[in-house]
Parts: C-alpha cells; sequence; structure tokens
C-alpha cells in the first residue's frame, strides 16, 4: 500500500477464520483460509486473491474469504474493489463486528468519515466492548475534530484495557488536542522510556515534540521531531520509495534549468466531453496555507474545494519521469483530449450528486505546483491559485510534520533536504511562471491572516465569484468535514496568526540553510 493506513488494521480479529465449515471440503477450505491469512499477515496481499478464489469456488457463499480478498485489495490500493468484496461479506453476515469495522477502516482511509462511522457503530452494536472497534473510532474521532466522543470512548476503552500503549498514546494526544501539553508530555515520555520498540514509537515522538513545542522547549522539540523523522527514513516503505524520491528531484531539478521557451497551447476539441466548467487549480509549496484557502473557497455556495483527491494520477504516472516528459510536447489533440476526459470522469466521479450546475471545482493539492507546465498542456483554459509563506517558516513547518510517506513528501525527513526540495520546486515554479500563458494569481498566506475578506474577494473575482456572508464561517463548516491534510487541527478554527514566525524558534537549526532561500525569500517579498 503506498499510503500508511489512517486507521489501524485489526490484524489479531479481521482474519479470524470461520470454526466451522460444513461440507467435505472443509479442512481444504480452512487450510487455504489460514494461508490467506497467513499471507495478509506477511505483507504479501497479491498472493491473498489466489487463496480467496480457490476457497469460494469450492463455498460461494464463504464471507471470511470476501473479507480476506477485500483487505488484500486495499493493502494493494483497490479500495473500490474492497469496498464491494467486503460488502459482500457483509451481505452474508451483516452482522459481523469484523467486517462491519474493516469497511469502516477502508471508507475512513478514503475520506468518507460519516459513512465510516456508521459501520464502526455497527460494529459496536454486535460488540460494545471490542477494543479494536473502539481504538478505531477513537482515532476516527479525532480526525474528524469530534474530541468530546474520542475522550467518552477513549475513557470506556481505558477502563477495558488500562495498560495499552495504544490507548495512552491516544490518551497523549487527547491531551494536547485540549492544549494540556505538559500532560501529553509525561505520557509520551513515560510510553518511550518503558516501552521503546512499539509499532507507534516514531508518532510518539512526534506527539512529544509537537507538546514541547508549545511549552518553548525548542531544543528538546527539536530533537524529538528529528528522532520520529529518523525512525520514519529508516522503514522499510520509505526505503522502497527513495529511487523515485531522487528520480523526481532529478526531473524537476533538469526542468528548472532548461532554457525558456513559450509553451504552446492545445486548446480542447469542444466535440469532447468537456461538460464541466474549466479546471481551477490551487497549489503551493506543501504547509504554505493551501488547505486554509481551500476550505474559505469551500465555503461559497458556487464553490466545492476538492482536497488532494490526486486527480492527476494518470498524467503524472504517464508523463512525470525522464524518460517520458519530453513526448508531452508532441501529442496529438486526439491524446490530449482523452487524457482531459479521464480528469473529467474522474471530477465527476469525486463530487458525484453533490455537485450543482454552475459550480466551480478548485482542485487543491499543493504539489502540483511542480506540473504547471503539464497543467497548461492539457488545461489551457484553466486557472492557478498560488499560495506563498514566508520559505523560512515553510521549511522549519514541513520538517516537524508527520507526513504518510510518498516520494515527495519524504524530502521532509531532514532539514537539510526539506531546504533542498524547497529550493528545487520553487525554483521550478520561478522558471515556468515567466512562460505560462494561463492565467494565474498569487496569494501571501500571511495577507490571508491580516485581511481575510480582502484577500477571499481578490482570489473570488479571478474565478469570476462575488464575496458571500457565510465565507466567514468557514472553520463551522470545516468541523464537520475530515480533513485529509496535517492542517486538520488548525481549519477547524477561526484564523490564527500564531504560526507566523515560527521559524525564528529554530533559528539556529535553520541557520546553516538560510542562504539557499534568500532568492525565494526576495522573490516573494519577505525580506
Amino acid at each position: 500500500m503506498k499510503k500508511r493506513k489512517l486507521l489501524r488494521s485489526q490484524k489479531k480479529n479481521v482474519n479470524s477464520i470461520q470454526k466451522k465449515i460444513p461440507g467435505k471440503h472443509s479442512e481444504e477450505i480452512k487450510r487455504m483460509l489460514t494461508s490467506a491469512s497467513i499471507s495478509l499477515r506477511s505483507n504479501q496481499p497479491a498472493n491473498v486473491e489466489g487463496w480467496c478464489r480457490r476457497v469460494l469456488s469450492l463455498d460461494p457463499n464463504n464471507s471470511d474469504a470476501y473479507n480476506l480478498w477485500g483487505l488484500s485489495s486495499a493493502s494493494l490500493g483497490r479500495t473500490s474493489l474492497a469496498l464491494e468484496l467486503i460488502e459482500r461479506a457483509l451481505t452474508i453476515n451483516s452482522k459481523s463486528p469484523v467486517y462491519n469495522c474493516n469497511m469502516g477502516i477502508i471508507l475512513a482511509q478514503r475520506g468518507q468519515s460519516t459513512a465510516a462511522l456508521n459501520y464502526f457503530e455497527r460494529a459496536l452494536t454486535a460488540d460494545p466492548d471490542n477494543v479494536d472497534v473502539l481504538y478505531n473510532l477513537i482515532e476516527l474521532y479525532e480526525k474528524t475534530n469530534q474530541i468530546k466522543k474520542m475522550r467518552k470512548y477513549l475513557e470506556h476503552t481505558l477502563r477495558l484495557k488500562p495498560n495499552s500503549y495504544s490507548l495512552k498514546y491516544q490518551l497523549a494526544k487527547l491531551e494536547y488536542r485540549t492544549g494540556n501539553y505538559n500532560s501529553s508530555r509525561n505520557i509520551t515520555s513515560s510510553l518511550l522510556l518503558d516501552e521503546p520498540q512499539h509499532d507507534l514509537t516514531q508518532k510518539s515522538y512526534h506527539l512529544l515534540a509537537q507538546a514541547c513545542d508549545r511549552l518553548e522547549k525548542y531544543e528538546e522539540a527539536y530533537n524529538a521531531f528529528e528522532r520520529s523523522n529518523k525512525l520514519l527514513a529508516a522503514s522499510t516503505l520509505v526505503s522502497n520509495q527513495e529511487a523515485k524520491r531522487l528520480s523526481s528531484l532529478d526531473l524537476i531539478c533538469k526542468l528548472r534549468n532548461e532554457p525558456l521557451c513559450p509553451i504552446i497551447n492545445h486548446h480542447p476539441d469542444r466535440t469532447s466531453d468537456i461538460t464541466l466548467l474549466p479546471p481551477v487549480f490551487l497549489v503551493g509549496f506543501p504547509r504554505s496555507g493551501t488547505t486554509l484557502t481551500g476550505q474559505l473557497l469551500d465555503s461559497h455556495s458556487g464553490i466545492c474545494t476538492l482536497d488532494e483527491k490526486d486527480t492527476l494520477s494518470r498524467l503524472v504516472n504517464d508523463f512525470f519521469s525522464l524518460e517520458k516528459y519530453s513526448s508531452l510536447f508532441e501529442l496529438q489533440s486526439d491524446t490530449l483530449n482523452n487524457y482531459r476526459n479521464i480528469y473529467t470522469t474522474k471530477i465527476k466521479d469525486l463530487v458525484g450528486g453533490k455537485m450543482t450546475k454552475g459550480e466551480l471545482i478548485v482542485d487543491k493539492t499543493p504539489l502540483y505546483i511542480c506540473y504547471l507546465e503539464m497543467v497548461q498542456i492539457f488545461f489551457p483554459d484553466a486557472k492557478v491559485i498560488v499560495i506563498h509563506r514566508d520559505p523560512r517558516d515553510v521549511c522549519i513547518s514541513n520538517f516537524m510534520q508527520d507526513f504518510v510517506p510518498t516520494p515527495f513528501m519524504n524530502n521532509f525527513l531532514s532539514l537539510e533536504n526539506t531546504v533542498n526540495f524547497y529550493e528545487e520546486t520553487m525554483g521550478l515554479y520561478l522558471h515556468n511562471k515567466e512562460r505560462l500563458s494561463i492565467p494565474l494569481i498569487e496569494v501571501r498566506y500571511e495577507n490571508l491572516l491580516d485581511n481575510m475578506k480582502n484577500e477571499v474577494t481578490r482570489i473570488l473575482s479571478f474565478l469570476g465569484r462575488d464575496w458571500e456572508g457565510g465565507i466567514e464561517n468557514f472553520h463551522k463548516k470545516s468541523r464537520r468535514q475530515h480533513i485529509r491534510t496535517p492542517s486538520y487541527q488548525q481549519v477547524v478554527q477561526p484564523i490564527y496568526r500564531s504560526s507566523l514566525g515560527r521559524w525564528k524558534n529554530y533559528q539556529k537549526k535553520l541557520a546553516p540553510f538560510l542562504h539557499r532561500l534568500e532568492i525565494f525569500i526576495d522573490a516573494f517579498a519577505y525580506k
């Protein structure tokens, strides 16, 4: 699976094998289900499908086979198939807490928090004291900023399993979320001292670092952030992505240093399925304020913001590599229109029946800032909103995040690599800005905080929309949503300024790299 799971997998329970399997093939079926379960636990999900298909050829109504196959599909990133398979399992055994919990886990991974909560609650109806179900529910309540419910279920679950490292970690997180930073620091410090080798050790160091930062213990905070990042960097998942990280950096560097030349516009063939309004891309270096901007725009009645839905994955997979990039400039109109239609179809699938006529779709993914040349080639009628923030704040903030590992996000696991990635990415942006002809507006995060209404009105005017009064209460709408970025804790609050100038607390750590940021401090007027 490319991403870490949002919610914990119940590997002790979800792979349980039916104890009584009737018929002459019962022993054979048990053996095959056991083999499928072992494959899944051994991180060999590709082997599970074969075992499950063989089981279903003998017993078409075997719910465990559908469940295991669904879990393996989810591990391989085939979430639509996973949902379909686990739904089949639930059709056979609708009250199973295991199947309901797994459905909730996968839906939560897709950001469908309301539906996920329904399945977790069904699981609890069948088994009210199931600690695994309760744990997943606690995590989802935290992710969706339902802190009172998180506390209620956490207190109940701790009574059932008071010595659980995982539950104590959640207690430390609850204390952090409610402003009890000393308590959060004490709990995580105790966990790391008592059990230094746990599945949650890396996350515990990160939570400890966050609490120390709030307590203004900056040296201790930096050391804990560094320790957390080093543990993540040593993981198999990150190691497996290293070659892709380096090749992507090489391509960005190459594109940044190419001679300036205009990008040829290939306007869409209007016979193709371009039924949506021209796309709007909201981009910027991570931690620049794109999530806040997206939520403000989403509060407008005529705008829907998509939150990092990987909508350009087909384009990126097909063209964003050293070997394939040059072929972009040789594509014919029918090929261009085919990719446009793929994008349009994906947007429609994501928005579904929620879209109203004339609604503007804002496609918010910060690092699409690397793909603006591709955006102009495939979507010459698009508009682009670029958010800037003080480069020093951006770099220290990214180093301090616990991102899901990807080839891009793995650049933030050391401060030196963070600055290098910023330098290459924003250098490429400045290079492309000189030759892009698509409409583009630049917005400073700091100006957004100082005069939100003025800046949002300016963006809306760029998009052909007017200001609406309800935008000022954007944070109330955000509370009901599952925000998939590290900003999910912040965007449910009114506008705040505490993050400005945060880099000064870590100035000594950043000092060796500041000269590499000078060009961007000047370019974006942060002198």
